[in-house]
């Protein structure tokens, strides 16, 4: 009987953390978190790279697929660098100029 009542007790717990995961902001608070940790990591090379260059502003790039692969960072002063998401290679650089990438609806 006393076994009985703990399997229940299980089952339940279980299928409330199964009804948590579901929740919606499970996954903007895990989507925020992979932006902030890209941007961080971006923004450490960046500086290992450059020295003191400021960032203006930091945004993904979308590959063919629709997966964003890129991140492209504008500097302050002018000048922008574009760098592989995954490892943070950097892919390419101008020291002057803006992004000569074509705006989307949605994305770049």
């Amino acid at each position: 009987m006393k076994k009985v009542r703990i399997l229940g007790i299980g089952l339940v717990f279980c299928l409330a953390l199964s009804m948590l995961a579901l929740l919606p902001f499970n996954t903007v608070s895990a989507s925020a978190a992979v932006n902030a940790l890209d941007t961080m990591n971006i923004e450490n090379v960046t500086q290992a790279l450059f020295g003191d260059k400021q960032i203006n502003k930091t945004e993904y790039l979308y590959n063919l697929n629709d997966s964003p692969d890129f991140v492209y960072v504008e500097f302050s002063d002018y000048g922008y660098a574009v760098y592989l998401r995954e490892t943070a290679e950097l892919l390419e650089y101008a020291p002057s100029g803006r992004l000569p990438y074509s705006d989307n609806i949605t994305q770049k």
